[in-house]
């Protein structure tokens, strides 16, 4: 005959079972939940490295670079990485950007590779490349088949002199006149044309551009020279001299 205390002894066998059951199901569903979700996620955080699609273990690349073995005050090539995650290449010779591309968007992606697409005849391509950045943060390496291009931080240098901004008339020809905006473009013009420019000062040079011919290709880089129209010059008591390579000088009044 079965006593109660008996039957207390199987229900209580049976619950503990039960819970046993429930508690090894529970540790499995967890087990499978870290190896579909968990590993994933250390693996990503370990070779990874980033903080979010633009930064490297931290680093943004976000700012300005330009390449330091190519780089000369006449013509360099410029990298502007946005926080939209967009580059921007330009070609700037003497100080006025000559070729923009706007259409490339970078990413960084595991062992600091950095990934960008742009396009080639509407072709939409891609250049893995590595890449490191200095400790403090003022180079930037890229490395491509055993190739590497260095980029330092940089900021621009021209365009600093405010005072040659307005309009400038001939002292000898009244139909002669220059109009600097506060943009770097404006006008040039004489009795017969007047022609859009963009310009740019550095160290008491101004350097003109045409914009017809302003466009630089990449191609003929060589040909940058033909590209440019220097000019030395002062700015005095409302009077601007102009210095051409001939060494014949030339004022403006400014315009009231």
């Amino acid at each position: 005959m079965k006593t109660n205390s008996t039957q207390k002894k199987r229900k209580a066998t049976k619950k503990q079972k039960i819970l046993a059951i429930v508690g090894l199901f529970g540790v499995a569903v967890a087990l499978v939940l870290f190896l579909v979700f968990g590993i994933p996620a250390i693996k990503d955080h370990k070779n990874s490295a980033y903080n979010s699609k633009y930064k490297y273990d931290g680093v943004s690349l976000v700012g300005t670079w330009q390449e330091k073995e190519n780089f000369d005050d006449s013509f360099y090539k410029i990298y502007d990485f946005r926080t939209d995650g967009k580059v921007i290449t330009s070609l700037y010779v003497y100080g006025i950007e000559a070729v923009r591309d706007e259409l490339s968007t970078y990413r960084i992606e595991d062992q600091n590779t950095l990934v960008i697409t742009y396009s080639v005849g509407g072709v939409i391509q891609s250049s893995r490349t590595k890449f490191s950045i200095s400790d403090d943060k003022k180079t930037l390496v890229l490395r491509e088949n055993k190739t590497n291009t260095v980029l330092e931080a940089y900021n621009l240098e021209y365009n600093k002199d405010a005072s040659i901004f307005g309009e400038w008339t001939n002292s000898e020809n009244a139909s002669m006149k220059y109009v600097f905006a506060n943009d770097y473009t404006g006008t040039a013009s004489d009795e017969e044309v007047t022609n859009n420019i963009v310009y740019s000062t550095k160290n008491g040079t101004l350097y003109l551009f045409i914009n017809e011919n302003i466009i630089v290709p990449e191609a003929d880089y060589d040909l940058k020279e033909k590209y440019v129209i220097p000019y030395e010059y002062e700015i005095e008591n409302d009077t601007l001299t102009l210095k051409g390579a001939d060494g014949k000088k030339v004022t403006y009044q400014r315009s009231k």
